[in-house]
């Protein structure tokens, strides 16, 4: 922790963090209140709701908005919006709506889909109805996007398995590990 400490700022970047010493005088500077500390926000890569909103309620610009006012007031920054496993129309919602605020909602990084590929004996809380593949009868490699801006930056599967953006964003291939 760094006390009498200054932090430079210049439109949304930190410049440096210097000692208030170093400030030049014809600096304006900003105090904050007794008592208070200036930390790093949080980054949440797994946010299914927050605000009396949950994402596969209300996939849409508005709920995306109240779930980030709800976590930015306790330090988060930054996130991902989180899908569980659902229908392909409420996961295309989803990805349109984090296409529509990711320019102007800083909060908003990118889109977490949650499965659906996910082991329908081990479901957890997911709909075993939304589950969409089963290993013993199918073979799944990639899985294309209804856009190529997508903006989905993560897909939980199953263990020994690991989802990621193909080429970018258009679609989502699966590595497998033993």
């Amino acid at each position: 922790m760094r006390r009498d400490a200054a932090v430079v700022v210049e439109g949304d970047v930190i410049l440096a963090v210097v000692g208030k010493g170093e400030l030049p005088s014809t600096m304006r500077t900003e105090a904050l209140p007794p008592g208070a500390w200036l930390a790093p926000g949080f980054i949440d890569i797994q946010v299914n709701g927050g605000g009396d909103v949950l994402l596969n309620d209300q996939p849409s610009p508005e709920g995306i908005r109240a779930i980030v006012r709800a976590h930015r007031r306790f330090g988060t920054t930054a996130m991902l919006p989180t899908l569980i496993s659902d229908t392909r129309e409420k996961m295309a919602a989803a990805i349109d709506a984090v296409q529509a605020v990711i320019a102007d909602e800083p909060g908003v990084i990118g889109l977490h889909l949650e499965g659906p590929f996910l082991s329908r004996g081990k479901p957890g809380v997911h709909d075993p109805a939304m589950l969409r593949f089963d290993p013993t009868i199918e073979r799944f490699e990639s899985f294309p996007l209804p856009s190529s801006t997508a903006q989905v930056r993560q897909l939980l599967g199953r263990p020994g398995e690991v989802w990621g953006a193909e080429s970018g964003t258009d679609k989502l291939a699966v590595i497998r590990t033993p």
